[in-house]
């Protein structure tokens, strides 16, 4: 085997093995950053709920209060 293809595959093995280290290491990293997405997405929902009220409220089209805040026409039917 020629010399470069050693080097080459040791290369590969060294990266791999670092690559499956960090992954292992960052495992709970990736957790609590899953977590902060979700809080985030349930603030943004609830964001919009309070957005699409003021605009019910307002007076605005339910298709348009649809399109400006990502929510379905049922769900702010359902609005108080």
């Amino acid at each position: 085997m020629p010399q470069s293809e050693v080097i080459c595959m040791a290369i590969s093995w060294a990266v791999g093995f670092l690559f499956l280290r960090q992954k292992v290491n960052l495992a709970p990293l990736h957790d609590q950053a899953t977590d902060r997405e979700e809080t985030h997405e349930k603030g943004r929902g609830e964001y919009n709920i309070e957005i699409a009220c003021n605009m019910k409220n307002e007076g605005f089209d339910t298709a348009v209060i649809s399109k400006m805040t990502g929510l379905s026409t049922v769900e702010i039917e359902r609005l108080g």
